[in-house]
């Protein structure tokens, strides 16, 4: 009761001014309707307590949120610490520095393209003929880098013959053991209109190699 009587205080001295008169006015049909009506005055407190309260939920929500990230961040910088303090990317890396040396050393290293060529076609032919597996037009490409960061170029053997199962078993056998790194890129066995094999034989030059990209060794048969 005390703040509405503070209220009807003011009012009055607006009223004195002059230039308050319109909210005076205000007041005065306030105050009066407030006399006839004291519901009003506790609706009015009760909206007031309505909007502190929200504010009071507001600030509470906004607290949460914060000490949330805080935890989170705190988890984060728990863990990062736990990471630091292993060995074990230490050792990963030296097995990963291990393997690449491994793969780098089965990379063809020659003087020339021409010569990287020559010398995987020979030795597709002398797989074959080993093995007794037919291969005919052997075909060699080198095409340009793999990706831009490796600086790899890539060599490419591509040859076809009649398929026998051991045979060829046993050619792929000697494609795994050799020296250098040797993938079959494709293989298509086709059963019509007779028994044939497709296939094609992917190296890699080492970056130091000799750069003449594009070119293609004349077929062997």
């Amino acid at each position: 009761m005390s703040r509405l009587l503070t209220l009807l205080s003011l009012s009055d001295r607006l009223a004195a001014t002059g230039w308050g008169e319109p909210i005076a006015m205000v007041w005065r049909r306030w105050r009066e309707e407030v006399g006839r009506n004291p519901r009003l005055h506790y609706g009015v407190l009760a909206i007031l307590a309505i909007l502190v309260l929200g504010s009071w939920l507001g600030i509470e929500d906004s607290h949460r949120r914060a000490q949330s990230a805080s935890d989170t961040a705190s988890q984060y910088l728990v863990t990062l610490r736990r990471l630091a303090g292993q060995t074990e990317w230490r050792k990963r890396s030296e097995t990963v520095g291990s393997l690449r040396a491994q793969i780098e050393n089965r990379l063809w290293d020659v003087e020339s393209d021409g010569l990287a060529q020559a010398n995987f076609q020979d030795l597709i032919a002398k797989f074959a003929e080993r093995n007794k597996l037919e291969a005919t037009d052997i075909r060699v490409e080198i095409v340009a880098a793999a990706s831009a960061s490796t600086k790899l170029r890539q060599m490419t053997a591509s040859f076809s013959g009649r398929f026998d199962g051991e045979k060829l078993q046993n050619f792929l056998a000697d494609l795994a053991r050799d020296r250098h790194l040797l993938v079959v890129d494709r293989l298509r066995i086709e059963t019509i209109p007779l028994p044939k094999y497709v296939m094609a034989v992917t190296t890699y030059l080492r970056a130091g190699a000799a750069a003449s990209a594009g070119a293609t060794a004349a077929p062997r048969s």
